[in-house]
Formats: C-alpha cells, sequence, structure tokens
C-alpha cells in the first residue's frame, strides 16, 4: 500500500528566506514564517545566528509586522476600545500613563539598611588562584 499525498519539499540553501521573511513581516510568527517557507524553526534561528544580513533583514520583518498590529489596534481603539486604547497611550507615553502605586504607612516604621562590601578582583592574571569558597559571600 502506498501513501498518494504528496510531502512537501524542503527548500535548501537560501531559497528559503525570502518566503520566510515575507511571511514573518506579515504574520510577526517564527512558526508559521518556517512553515511557510517549509524548514524548521531551528534552521532559521540557525542561520539568524550566524549571517549578521539575515539577522538584520529578520528584526525588520519583524518590526515591519509589529507596526501593522500597532496601527490595527490604533484604529479598533479610536473605533471602540478603551482597553486597547489605554495600552496604547501607556507604550507611547509611559512618564504619563504608566501605572503609579502610592503607599501610605502609618505608624512607626523601623529601617534596617544591611550594605556589605565584597572585593572580587575583575580579571585574575594566570597566576592568580580563583577565588574559594570562603570569597563567596553567604546568601
Amino acid at each position: 500500500m502506498t501513501n498518494d499525498t504528496p510531502k512537501k519539499k524542503r527548500r535548501g540553501g537560501g531559497d528559503w528566506v525570502p518566503a520566510f521573511l515575507a511571511s514573518l513581516a506579515k504574520h510577526a510568527n517564527i512558526r508559521a514564517a518556517a512553515r511557510a517557507a517549509g524548514i524548521e524553526r531551528a534552521k532559521a534561528y540557525d542561520r539568524r545566528e550566524q549571517d549578521p544580513v539575515f539577522r538584520k533583514a529578520w528584526d525588520d520583518a519583524l518590526e515591519n509586522a509589529i507596526d501593522i498590529l500597532e496601527e490595527e489596534a490604533r484604529q479598533r481603539a479610536l473605533g471602540d476600545s478603551d482597553t486597547l486604547m489605554i495600552f496604547l497611550l501607556k507604550s507611547h507615553r509611559p512618564e504619563k500613563y504608566r501605572e503609579r502605586h502610592q503607599v501610605q504607612i502609618e505608624g512607626d516604621v523601623e529601617i534596617h539598611i544591611i550594605e556589605e562590601v565584597v572585593s572580587v578582583p575583575a580579571a585574575p592574571g594566570p597566576s592568580a588562584a580563583p577565588p574559594g569558597p570562603e570569597a563567596v559571600p553567604p546568601v
């Protein structure tokens, strides 16, 4: 008995890159972009780690997708969503719209400040032994 279902052809070399980046720019989803390109996610992450040009294109594609999402959120917020409007205001003007918490304590308060200075050499030379367990402060 044979299986007549065609298998998706795996793309070799870098011919998967345009499909991956186009999907990423549209959906902002790595798994969906890898699926659209016919590759495993790991292959895309490996390429990103090794290729600075691809890394930049990946970042640009994500920024484009997020810009599209933000534009849609803004349209919905202006239309009928107070919640989306709040999130957008907090995102773009955090100094004005972030949540502030004020704590008021009544009565006597005792504050203990504990300061411990530990000296650790920045980069021990080849002849210096690494610090032993006695040099590590207790937690």
